[in-house]
């Protein structure tokens, strides 16, 4: 228990280090290379490592909230395009996060009702 405490301190640490350094890399120049594709390159690695070590049920959830994420994300940069500001572009683009949203809270739903089903055949 006293080993599990430890890691679980650690690898709080080293989040909130890992933030800051990121933070950092994106505030102040970068004496080497780009410093959006190093800092872009390092929340990757962090990301797929922590994806890798997640059970496939996990990972599907992941999955579908990275996607909804990712989504989100472009909807939020294409609302500042001039050709996308008309209310239809708007609310188009509303629409379809609101339809996966549910898609993916309709995939999370339905990997636990499997689990139950499996739970209770076995």
């Amino acid at each position: 228990m006293r080993e599990l405490a430890k890691s679980l301190f650690r690898f709080s640490w080293a989040m909130s280090l890992f933030g800051i350094e990121q933070m950092g890399n994106v505030m102040f120049p970068s004496r080497s290379g780009n410093r959006e594709d190093r800092v872009k390159g390092a929340l990757d690695d962090v990301a797929g490592a922590t994806e890798g070590a997640f059970c496939e049920r996990t990972k599907s959830v992941f999955e579908s909230g990275d996607k909804l994420q990712g989504e989100m994300v472009d909807a939020v940069f294409d609302a500042f395009k001039s050709e996308n500001t008309s209310p239809s572009n708007v609310m188009n683009r509303m629409a379809d996060l609101v339809e996966d949203s549910a898609e993916a809270i309709r995939k999370v739903a339905g990997k636990k009702e499997e689990e139950k089903e499996e739970e209770s055949a076995g």
